[in-house]
């Protein structure tokens, strides 16, 4: 990407998600995004995302979709192989930037797909870096402050429309126009954010002998293709017993170490565990 790039010339996606949750294990339901060009809007991607966790009653209440939208639609897989597609060589622009790219990241960790490379900014920083004034800096607050056209809210494409416009506004009132270059703009509004990779090396310095032996054991069976049983610890004295797993993935998010697995018999369906909560596990 041309830093001497005018504006005008410059395409930029700004997206947002809506998730089963807040953690970084959350599964995506929905993405949504308008692309950019000269800071009008040229095109929309959108589209549910069938998640591999249940959606939560009281986030369902947040977002409105509900387990029985998204029984039906694309994987995530599929989404963010066509986002990628949908957004290459652009910048990508979201707001409170950081949570959407780690959701992002620890997807396409699951799933062993490269991240995306794309320059990143986040519109959360740039209005409380050059807009004090605007108090809280919520999307929903400076939706009010700029005076957004769009309805809706806690909709993935509806507030990309909102951050598009919010973008556009603190673009104009700071006199960046077209011909500002792109290298301008990231000096006034970055450094831009990069997407990146969880590392479970990194995660398993501090790890105890114990689960670094699961670990590897975990990883044979994976390469093996072998069926596993455990005993969960699901929080307090709570114990579930799984069996006739298959394991999928050992990944990590940050300090703790998950592993993803299905049921023979219902390989549509995820379970995502902690290792230090799996117990008596048995490999086959």
């Amino acid at each position: 990407m041309n830093p001497n790039t005018l504006l005008k010339e410059t395409e930029f996606v700004v997206f947002d998600t809506e998730t089963t949750g807040l953690s970084p294990l959350s599964s995506l339901v929905e993405l949504g995004a308008v692309k950019m060009r000269g800071f009008k809007v040229v095109d929309t991607f959108h589209t549910l995302v069938r998640p591999w966790n249940q959606i939560p009653e009281e986030v369902s209440r947040v977002h409105g979709i509900s387990q029985d939208m998204v029984k039906h639609a694309p994987d995530a897989e599929e989404v963010l192989s066509n986002f990628k597609e949908f957004s290459k060589g652009s910048v990508l622009v979201a707001h409170n930037a950081p949570f959407d790219l780690k959701i992002i990241s620890v997807h396409l960790q699951r799933l062993e797909k490269p991240l995306l490379k794309n320059p990143i900014l986040d519109t959360c920083h740039v209005s409380k870096t050059h807009f004090p004034e605007a108090g809280s800096h919520s999307l929903e607050n400076l939706c009010r402050f700029w005076r957004s056209p769009f309805e809706g809210q806690h909709r993935a494409l509806e507030d990309a429309r909102h951050t598009a416009f919010v973008m556009s506004r603190m673009a104009g009132k700071m006199g960046i126009d077209h011909s500002t270059t792109l290298s301008k703009l990231m000096e006034l509004w970055g450094p831009p954010l990069q997407m990146r990779r969880f590392s479970l090396e990194h995660a398993m310095l501090n790890t105890p002998s114990r689960i670094s032996e699961k670990i590897e054991k975990l990883k044979d069976a994976i390469e093996e293709k072998a069926i596993i049983s455990f005993t969960y610890l699901k929080g307090g004295d709570q114990r579930c017993h799984l069996e006739e797993m298959v394991p999928k993935a050992i990944f990590s998010p940050g300090d703790k170490i998950y592993l993803e697995a299905y049921h023979l018999h219902a390989k549509n369906r995820s379970w995502v565990c902690r290792l230090d909560w799996i117990l008596n596990l048995e490999v086959r």
